[in-house]
């Protein structure tokens, strides 16, 4: 089965989480989350094997010392992590640890992530078969007293289902059972794991519109979209040339429709640029989870980080998150619509 947005991929030393639905020809465009390490902290439950956490640049570090092959310019002017097909010995899929887990769930994490999917499944009406589990709990390499959830919704239209379920949580505190609103420590402890560029009564007032977050038990549980492959006709091959390093603009949202995709998409129009070449720009896109879905349709927003155009097609895009921390990168609303 072809790698999908989200899928986990397993080397000989290392786990990948898929970055891409779409991928070069000798390999898969994937992020290595964890590294095989005797020392390491967390167990990998099928094999018994060692494994610690490694942040986005180490990541890097890693394979330009074990693999350089795996680190190369495949989209554009950055470096890409491509895992090449035949060093792939395991290939996860979200739904497949879904099923399992609801079949017969072993730890309190793992049973956590079959009553959200429950729950969620039930306020929505979205069937259960169109749930997924992805971060750490897919290569099972989660800690059952500490792990966040993150569920996976294939389908733009049963991801939205699912939002607006959270949305009614959020605003009546009504969930089935277990589910229920974050709160302001729980906000708090989000805020400073993202360290994003807003203040947090900004990062707040934006986030709780997003109803793409909700608690289960004492767990964070993120709400995630993957389009389905039904949905993936528009999808093509892409490649980057940076034009400007740095840009600010002002834009109103015109299509809101791909906000809670990775990207993150909006098409959009350019108000006031500071230049000239930022009034070309079309679309906004987050490569950041910071900002997907920080706006919506008929919105004004301030946008601050690279502008690339796509080789092929010409189209000017401003990019957030050009890196995983996206310092000095931000969408903020200006103007409300909602």
């Amino acid at each position: 089965m072809y790698p999908m947005l989200r899928d986990f991929l397993v080397t000989e030393d290392a786990v990948f989480s898929v970055i891409s639905y779409v991928h070069p020809e000798d390999g898969f465009l994937a992020l290595m989350r964890y590294v095989k390490d005797p020392e390491g902290n967390r167990i990998r439950r099928p094999t018994g094997e060692r494994y610690r956490k490694v942040s986005f640049e180490e990541s890097f570090e890693i394979l330009k010392e074990r693999h350089p092959e795996y680190v190369r310019k495949v989209r554009g002017d950055f470096y890409d992590q491509v895992v090449p097909s035949e060093d792939v010995v395991e290939h996860l899929h979200p739904r497949d640890r879904m099923d399992r887990i609801l079949e017969e769930p072993k730890d309190d994490l793992e049973e956590m992530a079959a009553r959200a999917v429950l729950e969620l499944a039930e306020d929505s009406g979205v069937p259960e078969s169109r749930f997924g589990v992805t971060g750490s709990l897919l290569p099972e390499l989660h800690d059952p007293a500490e792990s966040d959830l993150d569920v996976v919704v294939y389908g733009v239209q049963e991801f939205l289902a699912v939002r607006d379920a959270i949305l009614r949580i959020q605003e009546t505190g009504e969930g089935r059972d277990l589910l229920r609103a974050l709160d302001y420590d729980h906000w708090e402890r989000v805020y400073r794991r993202r360290s994003p560029e807003l203040d947090f009564e900004e990062f707040l007032r934006h986030e709780l519109r997003k109803g793409n977050r909700v608690v289960i038990g004492d767990r964070v549980c993120d709400v995630l979209l993957v389009r389905d492959e039904s949905e993936l006709s528009d999808v093509r091959w892409e490649e980057f040339e940076t034009v400007e390093e740095n840009v600010r603009l002002v834009c109103e949202v015109l299509d809101d429709s791909l906000a809670f995709d990775y990207p993150a998409r909006w098409k959009v129009e350019v108000v006031e640029s500071d230049t000239e070449k930022g009034y070309g720009v079309t679309e906004v896109r987050s490569y950041t989870h910071t900002y997907v879905g920080q706006a919506f349709e008929g919105e004004v927003i301030e946008v601050s980080g690279k502008l690339e155009r796509e080789r092929n097609s010409g189209e000017l895009i401003a990019i957030v998150g050009s890196s995983r921390e996206a310092e000095g990168e931000w969408i903020r609303v200006l103007k409300d619509q909602r």
